[in-house]
């Protein structure tokens, strides 16, 4: 699980301004033969995220497994797992707006 505490990229889709972004993944079991998927969840309390809540709190779903965000010189970068085969890692640059 990643958690970080920034605005979100593009628009919050009239919803405030949210102080955490939590991102859990991957939900999907181990012999799980789709794509992987990570689910997006926000919240103006870091402390709640809601519990058989999901609509409420859930932004988006992103296709990827097991992402991870790395700051490196100032910069933030989501690491996943590659889609399909899991054989490897991907990356790219986060811009928070």
């Amino acid at each position: 699980m990643v958690k970080e505490t920034a605005d979100r990229a593009g628009s919050w889709e009239g919803k405030s301004d949210p102080t955490s972004l939590i991102i859990n993944g991957p939900p999907r079991g181990a012999g799980h033969r789709g794509l992987p998927e990570t689910r997006v969840y926000h919240s103006e309390d870091p402390m709640m995220f809601g519990i058989d809540q999901d609509d409420e709190y859930l932004h988006t779903v992103l296709p990827v497994a097991a992402p991870g965000v790395v700051t490196f010189e100032g910069q933030q970068y989501i690491f996943a797992l590659n889609a399909h085969q899991l054989d490897g890692i991907r990356c790219a640059r986060l811009n928070w707006v």
